[in-house]
């Protein structure tokens, strides 16, 4: 796990990070949806920050998409601490499989789509049954949540609780850009970053009514976005190559940049 310090908080990469990635946190505009489905986005005179590079630093083609995606999880503090060095007392989650941690049977069955988590050998070395999880364990979000002393964090979805402990927006096969830009058809079903972050607005009220409440609440909650783009990616490799699907690395990177200042603001501009 790396660190990175940015601004006026704490950035625990799983992956390592470019060089600098505190640009990568600025809040950017985002363009208006490509009208052309899964096409590359015309290209304009802004220069993409960083210039699109593999995790392992190589340039673009020659790396696999699952290089291309991000998992941050961003840490409300005014100074470097390691995860065991604060208390937290919730977890919210985003992302696709990599952190689903129950979301995904629960719209695959509202969409008639057939869902292999459900079904042995997922979860048999840990859970001892499925769990929803794309993995026959636990994921890298669950042991965070372990090591913090806090419970699993429960699937928003098929969760009937109470979320003040945290809550897991994540579901198996999200994409960073709206499904909409991508083909007709069954996938990707609506189910992408900004969709999670409207569940996460609905479920807000729930957890805390005025300002001050609000921002006391969430400064005392870990905020896990990611993995993004790896699906972006692969659903457009159905049809295009990588030279056509490279202009489309720049907006998947602001899609994922701009919803990482969303939990900052939950602390920061109350």
């Amino acid at each position: 796990m790396h660190r990175v310090k940015c601004r006026d908080r704490v950035i625990l990469l799983l992956k390592k990070p470019p060089a600098s990635s505190c640009p990568l946190l600025r809040i950017i505009k985002p363009r208006a949806a490509a009208t052309a489905r899964c096409q590359p986005p015309q290209a304009t005179s802004h220069k993409p920050w960083p210039p699109p590079r593999c995790a392992s630093g190589r340039a673009l083609p020659g790396c696999s998409s699952s290089e291309l995606g991000w998992t941050w999880a961003v840490i409300p503090s005014s100074s470097p601490v390691g995860l065991s060095a604060r208390r937290y007392d919730s977890i919210f989650s985003f992302g696709d499989s990599f952190s689903d941690t129950g979301n995904n049977p629960v719209v695959f069955a509202a969409s008639s789509v057939f869902d292999p988590v459900t079904r042995p050998p997922y979860g048999s070395t840990y859970f001892g049954r499925p769990t929803g999880r794309k993995s026959d364990g636990r994921l890298i979000i669950d042991f965070i949540a372990q090591r913090l002393g806090l419970p699993l964090v429960p699937p928003s979805l098929a969760h009937n609780g109470s979320f003040r402990r945290g809550a897991n927006f994540a579901v198996g096969s999200a994409t960073a850009l709206d499904a909409a830009f991508f083909h007709g058809g069954k996938f990707p079903l609506n189910v992408s970053l900004g969709v999670q972050l409207q569940w996460f607005e609905s479920l807000k009220p729930s957890l805390c009514r005025t300002t001050k409440e609000c921002k006391a609440f969430f400064g005392r909650s870990l905020f896990f976005v990611g993995e993004f783009g790896v699906n972006d990616y692969d659903f457009c490799f159905l049809t295009k190559s990588v030279q056509e699907i490279m202009p489309l690395v720049p907006d998947v990177i602001r899609t994922i940049s701009t919803a990482i200042e969303v939990p900052r603001q939950q602390w920061m501009s109350m």
